[in-house]
């Protein structure tokens, strides 16, 4: 029988199932379904990457809710301290009263911007500013109007 290249199995012989033939360099790099699993690997990582990516956000977001409700009921931000700057005419305890700030109200539920809008509505203000100092502190910082008067008196403006 000549010698073939390749996988010779003797059949029929019995005691010979074993391969006796050597590989050739073609057979032994050969690489069976390669892309497939590469395929299959590449999907799997994009899997695992995505659910990582919605494992890690909806962490954060449940961190987030979960630090603005301990910073809304912390008795350590609770306005204890309400100044006024920049008072001539107006009294203080108007323009607290005009604003609307109760003592003891937790310092991120103000909102300075309604606060502002409540000052600039008395008619002696001219412009407000409400700055929330941490800890506990609300600074309303005032800028009155100037009254002034013309008369005309004996074809004089004064």
């Amino acid at each position: 029988m000549p010698a073939r290249p390749g996988i010779l199995i003797p059949r029929g012989q019995p005691g010979f199932p074993r391969d006796l033939a050597e590989r050739t360099p073609f057979t032994t790099r050969q690489r069976v379904h390669r892309r497939a699993r590469q395929r299959a690997r590449q999907q799997t990582r994009r899997v695992a990457r995505t659910v990582a990516i919605g494992l890690g956000a909806a962490t954060l977001a449940l961190g987030v809710v979960v630090a603005a409700s301990l910073l809304a009921a912390s008795t350590y931000f609770e306005v204890r301290e309400i100044e006024a700057v920049g008072l001539e005419r107006v009294g203080a305890t108007e323009l607290k009263m005009a604003a609307g700030i109760v003592p003891g109200a937790n310092l991120f539920s103000i909102n300075p911007d309604r606060v502002q809008a409540r000052l600039e509505a008395l008619p002696q203000v001219k412009r407000a500013q409400v700055i929330r100092e941490l800890p506990n502190r609300v600074t309303l910082v005032i800028e009155e109007r100037v009254p002034f008067a013309l008369a005309q008196a004996g074809g004089l403006i004064w």
